[in-house]
């Protein structure tokens, strides 16, 4: 059995957290969902416990949060649960911000009623508990028709390993259960090129809060 001191770095879409060893890049790993304490979320330091089966296979059988100030775990442990893991996100709602990028399921209803959704990187524009508002981007330069999508003005900047397009010139509304991992936050040549490529489609609320992220960062 090994204990490690871990670090909560990512939302699966299906709900699983996933967590690094501190201070390391390896091991990483999954952290099941009925595992997981109460109100954890993305940068919280846990203690992971992993069991070792006969062929050195390891899997997570406990976990703990580390209290702030302290090397020592809080006495609650949450011991391995025997059944089937729900499936439902675990995102915190209250988590989720204007400016962030997330992977997110997004539909397609006009195109394909019958469609399940499919998880890209999004910029959460504007919501609450119920719906939010998105801006899809896809790797696809062209449109069905042909003509040319608008780049990501800098990719690496928000997070995203390769060059990125925004999906149109509308938002989509996407539940929050369907909102995952958190990718990066929107820089200034991000939200610019939104404000100019769908200001049509924007809410007064949404351009005033696009307004205030480029006025704080010109000052």
């Amino acid at each position: 059995m090994t204990i490690l001191r871990c670090k909560i770095i990512g939302l699966n879409p299906n709900g699983c957290f996933t967590w690094r060893r501190a201070d390391a890049e390896a091991p990483r790993g999954v952290l099941p969902q009925e595992l997981a304490p109460a109100g954890i979320a993305i940068g919280s330091e846990v203690r992971i416990t992993l069991e070792h089966d006969a062929v050195g296979r390891k899997s997570v059988v406990a976990c703990s949060v580390v209290g702030s100030d302290s090397d020592t775990a809080k006495s609650e442990v949450i011991q391995r649960v025997v059944g089937e893991p729900t499936r439902i996100p675990l995102v915190a709602r209250s988590h989720l911000a204007f400016g962030e990028i997330r992977w997110t399921k997004i539909k397609n209803p006009l195109e394909n009623a019958a469609a399940l959704g499919k998880f890209r990187p999004a910029l959460l524009v504007s919501g609450d508990d119920h719906r939010w508002r998105v801006m899809g981007f896809t790797t696809k330069d062209h449109f069905e028709d042909g003509s040319p999508r608008v780049p990501i003005p800098d990719h690496a900047a928000i997070g995203l390993p390769s060059l990125g397009y925004f999906w149109g010139a509308r938002l989509t509304r996407v539940d929050p259960a369907d909102i995952g991992d958190f990718i990066g936050d929107a820089d200034a040549s991000l939200l610019g090129a939104l404000l100019g490529l769908a200001r049509a489609d924007l809410t007064m609320d949404e351009i005033a809060a696009i307004r205030t992220v480029l006025k704080a960062t010109a000052a």
